[in-house]
């Protein structure tokens, strides 16, 4: 009985565990971009609901081709997510492995565009930074226009 009481947790706990063991933790490269352009995250690649991804420090990422989803999301400071054209970025989660969010960046959504934030399960929010729309645009975003 002890020994299969010990395998039943064994097996729990890798089930549990699977959730990060099979993640990817993406860094946004370009100065501004798109987030469906696997070109622009290192290491190359689409993110999904089971990823990671980093926003770092004076990079503008932008969601406007279609809906994305991911596990857990940092946007560094002056840093900045844009959701546009009523696309949503969804964060996943499992029981035991809530999604996770950090902000000491922006997360922004232009005059004229909408986005959402979509939450499945529970979701951690920490951080420092800020939720906005706004009548007017980050300056990466008004160049790029």
């Amino acid at each position: 009985m002890t020994r299969m009481l010990a395998y039943t947790t064994l097996a729990l706990a890798l089930v549990l565990g699977t959730h990060a063991a099979s993640a990817t933790h993406y860094t946004f490269q370009p100065n501004w971009g798109l987030w469906d352009n696997p070109d622009n995250w290192e290491p190359w690649g689409t993110r999904d609901g089971d990823d990671e991804a980093t926003i770092p420090g004076g990079k503008v990422c932008a969601i406007e081709n279609r809906d994305e989803a991911i596990w857990k999301l940092n946007i560094a400071s002056q840093a900045a997510l844009e959701i546009n054209n009523d696309h949503a970025l969804t964060f996943s989660s499992d029981p035991g492995n809530p999604s996770r969010f950090n902000l000491d960046g922006y997360l922004e959504a232009f005059q004229g565009e909408t986005g959402r934030l979509v939450l499945n399960g529970s979701l951690t929010v920490g951080g420092t930074g800020r939720i906005s729309t706004t009548s007017t645009t980050h300056a990466a975003h008004r160049a790029r226009r």
